[in-house]
């Protein structure tokens, strides 16, 4: 359906329209089923002019009709073009300019500026100017019958007919005026209001500390906030318009992307961490929420990711991890370690997870002879240089499977792993590697 076709139902549609066609109706039936019974009883009956009056009665008629039965369209156009008809034919026959029946044209006119529209109206007006010319070039050659005496009730009639419809249509227009005005300004209030929202909203997700993106069906990015541009480097005319997967998403691995767009797909919120990178290839850890953004309707037209920096979280985490479990002077793992590590050698055993000659395992531990006598004697920053030194020298004597762990003090541990397929075989090995670190 067109535009203006659908303006032009929904015009009909309105009350006041519906009431205007109602009141034109009743008053066009009323007015000349009078006036023909009058005309009627009228000693000099005349029966043309009865007859013209039945008929504009009988377009009411009919447009009442056609309005109970919902066609308010073809009822105005049968109201106003079959009255005009009748006044048309009746004018003919009573002067013309000179007769009673011109006031109906100016109600006519506006009756269908409300209930035909702009081009119908237009083309009344063009008519009855020519209708009316017509009329003043036959007047002026006498070619049309002077005005007749007429029934003074039945004119009486007429004039009061003319009246109340006119004031009838009037009041009902102005109504409907005042009715659309008003809905107009609370329209306008309402989208006052909506405008500030909106505003308000814009400037949050602006300014929000966090990444926001929002995307198509189809991951093309349509919008970035500052954040997003501050924290990648990008600039926003390089991903507009891009595939999110090139700049919002690029730390997503094959089965996670996969995971992403099915959760997506079936209108659910998916969220999870992600390491992209920053346009200069450094690495970016976020924490990210992805989810669907439905319309009023129900169905989903864009995705919006939330995204918060979680890499210092992370590097932070890393540390604190470092520190429970690593030596801050040798680097090397702790005892905290160490117990972790036996106890999961144990748990592996008990569970048979690994080969029976893989489960041979040797634990050694050793310390230096007189440290705190060198630790006296030449201090504490000369001691700490001892330590880190014989670290190393005991990681390079290390199997690549062995763990070195420094317990505490000058006190180190050393775990060895594989030694045999028994435990004979298994002893001597461990010996065998003791005397190499001695």
């Amino acid at each position: 359906m067109t535009p203006s076709a659908t303006a032009i139902n929904s015009d009909y549609e309105d009350v006041t329209t519906q009431h205007l066609v109602r009141v034109a109706g009743w008053a066009v039936l009323l007015i000349g089923c009078s006036i023909a019974l009058l005309l009627l009883l009228d000693p000099v009956m005349q029966p043309a002019r009865v007859l013209f009056n039945l008929g504009a009665g009988l377009v009411g008629g009919l447009a009442l009709l056609l309005a109970r039965l919902r066609h308010w369209r073809l009822a105005a156009h049968l109201l106003v073009w079959g009255v005009w008809l009748f006044v048309t034919l009746v004018a003919l026959r009573n002067g013309g300019v000179r007769g009673p029946n011109l006031l109906n044209y100016p109600v006519l006119i506006v009756l269908s500026g409300w209930m035909l529209g702009g081009r119908a109206t237009v083309v009344l007006v063009v008519l009855t100017a020519a209708l009316f010319g017509g009329f003043f070039w036959a007047d002026m050659r006498g070619w049309l019958p002077p005005v007749p005496e007429g029934n003074t009730l039945a004119y009486a009639v007429y004039l009061c007919g003319i009246l109340l419809l006119t004031a009838a249509s009037t009041l009902l227009s102005r109504r409907n005026y005042l009715k659309r005005v008003e809905e107009a300004q609370r329209t306008a209030s309402d989208l006052a209001v909506s405008e500030a929202e909106l505003r308000k909203l814009l400037r949050a997700v602006e300014q929000s500390p966090e990444s926001i993106v929002i995307t198509d069906l189809q991951e093309r990015i349509e919008y970035v906030n500052q954040a997003f541009l501050l924290r990648t480097g990008y600039s926003r005319a390089e991903v507009l318009g891009r595939s999110s997967e090139a700049f919002s998403s690029n730390g997503l691995g094959p089965a996670q992307r996969q995971g992403l767009r099915e959760t997506l797909a079936r209108g659910e919120v998916w969220a999870g961490e992600q390491v992209n990178q920053r346009k200069d290839g450094s690495p970016l850890t976020e924490a990210v929420v992805v989810a669907p953004i439905r319309q009023p309707d129900g169905h989903i037209s864009h995705f919006v990711e939330l995204k918060q920096d979680i890499t210092e979280r992370k590097r932070a985490a890393d540390e604190i991890h470092r520190l429970a479990h690593y030596d801050a002077l040798t680097s090397l793992p702790n005892r905290s370690m160490l117990v972790e590590h036996l106890a999961s050698l144990q748990a592996q055993a008990q569970q048979g997870h690994r080969p029976a000659h893989a489960q041979v395992h040797a634990l050694m531990l050793l310390d230096l002879d007189r440290f705190t006598t060198f630790n006296d004697a030449r201090g504490s920053e000369m001691g700490d240089r001892l330590l880190c030194a014989m670290a190393l020298r005991l990681s390079r004597q290390l199997p690549p499977e062995g763990l070195l762990v420094r317990v505490a003090g000058d006190e180190f541990a050393i775990v060895l792993h594989g030694l045999g397929g028994d435990m004979a075989q298994a002893g001597r090995n461990a010996l065998a590697f003791a005397a190499q670190v001695q």
